[in-house]
């Protein structure tokens, strides 16, 4: 199993654990993650003003819904 996978399934045994102590099941949840490859590659992103990403795991997909989307040109 890759470092990846293995991460994978800790953060899924942590949840499985939560949910059974909380008697219900999470739909979804927000974390924060890592910047994305190295550091150096990822000077973009100002962590300092802005702080680590934050990510949305959903885990129930009929909890989204979308009212509306826009193109930004980039």
């Amino acid at each position: 199993m890759g470092k990846d996978k293995e991460v994978g399934a800790l953060y899924d045994l942590f949840i499985k654990k939560l949910e059974e102590k909380l008697g219900s099941k999470l739909q979804g949840f927000g974390v924060t993650v890592a910047l994305p490859g190295k550091q150096e590659d990822c000077l973009f992103y100002p962590v300092k003003a802005l702080g680590s990403p934050y990510c949305y795991v959903i885990r129930e997909i009929n909890c989204i819904k979308i009212d509306n989307t826009e193109h930004v040109a980039a």
